[in-house]
């Protein structure tokens, strides 16, 4: 009886040695992923800039359903974020964020880079009555039609005559031909960078005067990915993962 006291003692002794030893296995798993969860956030707030995107210029990638208004500001409206890589600034194509710094218009911008320095940038009057952009890496040369299936239908449409007028004030540029109408161009100055938003109808870019051609000093990065206003966080992982591959 007496060792069978004993072999209990010994047993429950036992047992709350290995409680305490899973517990402290949960405490270190707790650490590790605590300690890696800060150094990933470290990271990652080292390398990538949080930015709300305000405004309809971007549509209708970001702000999709946020509709015009002439006296809106936007700053109450839901808005999309973008995280941008600081240490990429961008190539053709790509959405980047600018830090303007002009004395007609400042602050943050969120563009798509169509053409850097030394590019010559033709807006060229079409059959189908629209304006169309080409660009070339020979300022004696037209270049390749700027394929942009990020543009809305609707907003394409009011690439015309206001807007080729806006193109021509924006910078000095050397009509095609004595119809002055048929189309326009100009070679992007040193150290600059010409950029538009993807919403053509309400996008004040490199196209007006009031921005022109950006200083590539201003560039603060590239945009990486962006999590919309109405998604869910498990769906923006989801997306991730699939845009990965």
């Amino acid at each position: 009886m007496e060792k069978f006291v004993g072999l209990n003692k010994l047993n429950k002794k036992y047992k709350n040695k290995n409680d305490l030893k899973g517990w402290f296995i949960v405490f270190n798993v707790f650490f590790v992923v605590y300690a890696l969860s800060i150094i990933f956030y470290s990271i990652f707030s080292y390398v990538f800039i949080r930015a709300n995107v305000i405004g309809i210029s971007m549509q209708p990638l970001f702000n999709k359903d946020v509709a015009y208004s002439p006296s809106n500001n936007y700053d109450n409206e839901n808005k999309d974020v973008v995280f941008v890589n600081k240490f990429d600034k961008g190539k053709q194509g790509d959405i980047i964020l600018i830090d303007m710094k002009s004395q007609t218009y400042s602050g943050l911008i969120l563009k798509r880079l169509i053409a850097t320095a030394g590019q010559r940038v033709t807006l060229k009057l079409e059959i189908d009555g629209l304006y169309h952009y080409y660009i070339s890496d020979n300022a004696n040369d037209i270049g390749q039609l700027l394929i942009e299936p990020y543009l809305a239908s609707e907003h394409r449409q009011n690439m015309k005559g206001q807007y080729y007028n806006a193109f021509c004030e924006s910078a000095s540029v050397t009509f095609l031909n004595e119809n002055k109408t048929l189309g326009a161009y100009f070679v992007v100055p040193d150290d600059k960078v010409f950029v538009l938003g993807d919403n053509r109808t309400y996008s004040t870019d490199s196209h007006n005067s009031a921005i022109g051609c950006r200083p590539t000093s201003e560039i603060m990065g590239t945009t990486y990915f962006y999590y919309r206003h109405d998604q869910n966080f498990l769906s923006f992982i989801w997306e991730q993962f699939l845009n990965s591959f």
